[in-house]
């Protein structure tokens, strides 16, 4: 790993969410599920800012539903890509949407931390993507999952970091109207 891996390019960056859907939600601890959740939002809105593209997905959503409304209302007219598949890059409609050359990094979030989260994550930098996972935007309903997925996405080469590091990285500076916008969501 190169120090420049460390740096975000708000150019060549793409959000993915993963699967923050309601039958998985209910799966979690409430008090975890709150913080990752109000930590996504935090970085959608950095994304948001930034125009830099987002996608989002949804798991069988037949069985596990639809994303949960406070992901899904700040999303705003963004549609998910659905699918069956565990790593995101193995369904073609998401291939699709992440084809754009000038993209090789991402933040990636969602759940579960050691399923979809992690082979996405493989895949993503088997293709030279650099990866920064959240760790406070990720999440499995076993605390030993989401440590243990962390730490092979971390062995794999990704970045593992925070909502808030990726948002002060992205925001590079107080005083400006980002982040006055951005502001009321660091408290």
């Amino acid at each position: 790993m190169d120090l420049k891996d460390f740096y975000l390019d708000k150019k060549r960056l793409v959000f993915i969410v993963i699967d923050m859907q309601e039958a998985l939600v209910d799966a979690m601890k409430p008090g975890v599920v709150r913080e990752i959740i109000r930590n996504i939002q935090l970085l959608i809105q950095v994304a948001k800012t930034f125009q830099i593209p987002i996608i989002f997905t949804e798991q069988y959503p037949k069985g596990l539903r639809k994303t949960v409304p406070p992901i899904r209302e700040i999303l705003g007219s963004l549609e998910p890509v659905e699918k069956v598949t565990f790593s995101c890059l193995k369904e073609e409609a998401f291939t699709e949407k992440i084809s754009d050359d000038s993209l090789n990094q991402a933040v990636i979030m969602g759940m579960e931390t050691h399923v979809c989260v992690f082979q996405t994550v493989l895949d993503l930098l088997s293709r030279g993507y650099t990866v920064h996972v959240p760790r406070d935007a990720t999440c499995s309903r076993v605390k030993q999952n989401w440590v243990t997925g962390l730490s092979l996405m971390e062995q794999a080469g990704a970045l593992i970091t925070s909502a808030e590091t990726i948002a002060f990285q992205l925001l590079e500076k107080a005083g400006t109207d980002a982040f006055r916008a951005l502001a009321p969501l660091l408290k």
